[in-house]
This record gives structure tokens, C-alpha cells and sequence, in this order.
């Protein structure tokens, strides 16, 4: 049987979670949603969300990338990931694409591969509206 050693991402390429929502007035909303990618967005990548209607409506938007201690910055070109996912080896049987279920080692000295980290990032998206939105 032949076999593949793989690590595989557990996290989706992209997620829009909706992250909570105020009332800040009579007739004035708030929503907040979390913006979660597996590669970092650029500002055109977070404002075609909004158009989409990913990330709510409204007149007053902002986004932000939420860091791994918390902080919220604005969004820039190069970006450090708000967090990273390590991932232990599988080994896969080539023919039917499955998992054997047997630990991933290295046939040239018998030990398990070492853990691999998939890199995310993170995003705040805040959408303000009034009722006549």
C-alpha cells in the first residue's frame, strides 16, 4: 500500500461569524462580526465583503485585524497572523485517499514528523445603521 504524509489545515479558508449587536440608540444599531481567513486580507478583500452584505449594512463601517494579545490595529500591508493552529502529520493511503489510522513516522529514522503551524488571521468588522437604512 502506498502512502502520503500530509498535514491538513483545520481551519476553513475564509469564516463571517456575527460577533454580537447593540442598540447604541432609539433607532441607531450596532453589529459586530469576526472576519476569520487563512491568509491575510487586504482592505479591497474586507470592503468587497461589505459590498457582498457579508459584514452587515449601514452608513458607518470600520474593520480592524484583532492581534493574538487582543489589540486591534488598522489594517496594513504586511500583517503578522493573530494566531497559528499546529497540526500533527497523517498518513494517507494514495489509493482510496484515506487516513490508515497509523502514526505518521519517518522511514529513515523512526520518528514522527514534526508538527506543522497553519497561520490565521483575524479581523473585527463593525457596522453602524439607523432604521432608515
Amino acid at each position: 500500500m502506498a502512502t502520503n504524509i500530509i498535514w491538513r489545515n483545520p481551519r476553513p479558508t475564509l469564516t463571517v461569524e456575527p460577533a454580537g449587536s447593540r442598540q447604541l440608540g432609539r433607532c441607531y444599531y450596532e453589529s459586530t462580526y469576526k472576519v476569520t481567513s487563512t491568509s491575510p486580507l487586504t482592505p479591497e478583500t474586507i470592503t468587497a465583503l461589505r459590498t457582498a452584505r457579508l459584514v452587515g449594512v449601514g452608513q458607518e463601517f470600520s474593520s480592524a485585524q484583532v492581534l493574538a494579545d487582543g489589540r486591534k490595529i488598522p489594517l496594513v500591508e504586511v500583517q503578522d497572523p493573530s494566531g497559528a493552529d499546529e497540526v500533527e502529520a497523517i498518513e494517507i493511503d494514495t489509493d482510496t485517499g484515506k487516513p490508515t489510522g497509523r502514526p505518521a513516522v519517518n522511514p529513515y529514522n523512526g520518528n514522527p514528523y514534526p508538527l506543522h503551524k497553519f497561520s490565521y488571521y483575524v479581523y473585527e468588522c463593525v457596522t453602524r445603521c439607523d432604521s432608515g437604512d
